[in-house]
């Protein structure tokens, strides 16, 4: 009972958010794009809890707890990659798209490279959105296994879950998601790193030894083989390049309220990457120490020390910092995927004279449908977590990534060079799964489509 009163005040809270904005709400472009009116803390800690899912808490304790801080080195990859899209995407993206006034990434492309005809934001708009529901399955599915992880039916989570993320996206908006982002932003900020500092400090000296946390320390390079640096620098380039391409992170970048705060932007945004993954990593090791071996779900180890630590009250506020970090990700990811259906479909070719009250409707219907469809997706799916993500993110990241920089930094990209470089990404990442391989699927993808592009620009006349 205790657990779901603390639940129940996290969902006020996010209901409440959304039914503000909903009086702010007059547009699609209030709605989906929030009139670029977010300022550098909003934008920073968004941008960055967009990223961040419950494999925060659960995978990433999870690896370090089993295999040892050699999984860390994905991590370094992880900051690299964003700072150097704050860096060298976001200032540049968001004058851009200010620019050429697009509020999608597919408009971004059509508008960038003067397509006419209208393939290429369509031929985006239909990857985006394939990706993205693979995406928002695999927040409907860890909704419900993480409810279930406190006794509640898989469905029954995975439904409740759901209808309180709808409910305030719904109301509010993109705005709604990233002010609500902001405070669950630093709200998981603080679990995360209480939790692995309560858990160290009741370790009892001679109750377990300490030491026992060498065997995850040692794993960081376990020899200089050329087979194991290799390894590693295949981890460090796994995940990272995949954020040039990732459009729910991207729409925090063009929706900055003044280009010149990208700096202020980037010191928080990265700040606080850097204490959640390093706090996550810490509570790996920590739960090492804290229960030796003997986890049967190394993933729950977040999870087991909070409950081993505080009353049923406390950590339902650790259940809904979990869901914190899950729902960011989700709902802006449904409010971007709605705008590639109603500015980059619905207007561009059904309804180019659709009056601001008619797109808010199609905004809001979609906002609806793509979360329906996740669900029926989530419902029969048989993959974990993890797999579900690095799909969709790969896929993403090789479809996107590399054009998006290369549209940034030089204007001898073609129309059928950039389509076929976004095609050859999503086809390689997409069905590099059924290849027998470890690599991740963004290594091949992303090389691909980088490749494309780099011919198309050697041999534009």
């Amino acid at each position: 009972m205790d657990i779901l009163i603390a639940v129940f005040m996290y969902a006020t809270f996010l209901i409440g958010t959304g039914l503000y904005f909903y009086k702010k709400t007059h547009s699609a472009s209030d709605y989906l794009f929030s009139n670029r009116s977010l300022n550098y803390w909003v934008t920073a800690i968004s941008a960055q809890a967009s990223d961040m899912s419950s494999w925060l808490f659960l995978a990433l304790p999870g690896a370090i707890y089993q295999r040892g801080l050699f999984e860390a080195w994905f991590v370094l990859g992880l900051i690299v990659f964003m700072y150097l899209n704050w860096h060298f995407v976001a200032p540049k993206l968001r004058l851009a798209t200010a620019n050429l006034s697009s509020i999608t990434l597919p408009s971004y492309f059509a508008h960038q490279l003067k397509d006419k005809t209208g393939r290429l934001q369509i031929v985006s708009t239909i990857v985006s959105l394939f990706f993205f529901l693979m995406y928002i399955a695999s927040g409907l599915v860890a909704l419900g296994r993480l409810f279930q992880v406190f006794g509640i039916p898989y469905r029954l989570g995975m439904s409740a879950g759901i209808a309180v993320s709808l409910i305030y996206t719904l109301f509010g908006g993109l705005s709604a998601v990233a002010w609500s982002d902001l405070f669950q932003g630093l709200f998981l900020l603080i679990i995360i790193v209480i939790v692995p500092i309560k858990a160290f400090f009741s370790l009892k000296t001679g109750s377990f030894p300490i030491a026992t946390v060498g065997q995850g320390l040692n794993q960081l390079i376990p020899d200089w083989s050329v087979a194991t640096l290799g390894t590693i620098a295949a981890t460090l380039f796994s995940w990272g390049p995949g954020y040039f391409g990732q459009p729910h992170i991207l729409i925090n970048f063009m929706t900055i309220d003044n280009p010149k705060n990208i700096n202020k932007a980037k010191a928080v945004g990265i700040s606080w990457q850097i204490i959640c993954l390093f706090a996550g990593i810490t509570s790996g090791l920590v739960g090492l120490a804290y229960f030796g071996k003997h986890l049967a779900d190394p993933e729950l180890v977040f999870i087991q020390m909070s409950q081993a630590m505080f009353n049923p009250f406390v950590v339902g506020f650790v259940l809904c910092a979990i869901l914190a970090a899950t729902i960011s990700t989700l709902n802006t990811q449904i409010i971007v995927a709605a705008a590639a259906l109603t500015s980059d479909v619905y207007q561009k070719f059904i309804n180019q004279k659709a009056s601001q009250r008619k797109l808010l409707q199609a905004s809001r219907l979609t906002t609806i449908l793509l979360p329906l469809i996740g669900y029926l997706i989530a419902l029969n799916n048989t993959d974990s977590i993890f797999k579900l993500v690095n799909y969709a993110w790969s896929g993403l990241g090789s479809a996107f990534g590399p054009l998006v920089v290369a549209s940034l930094y030089t204007n001898r990209i073609t129309t059928n060079t950039a389509m076929i470089s976004i095609i050859a990404g999503a086809l390689i990442s997409g069905l590099w799964p059924l290849v027998p391989s470890t690599l991740s699927p963004l290594l091949p993808g992303f090389t691909a489509s980088s490749i494309v592009l780099l011919i198309g620009i050697i041999h534009k006349k």
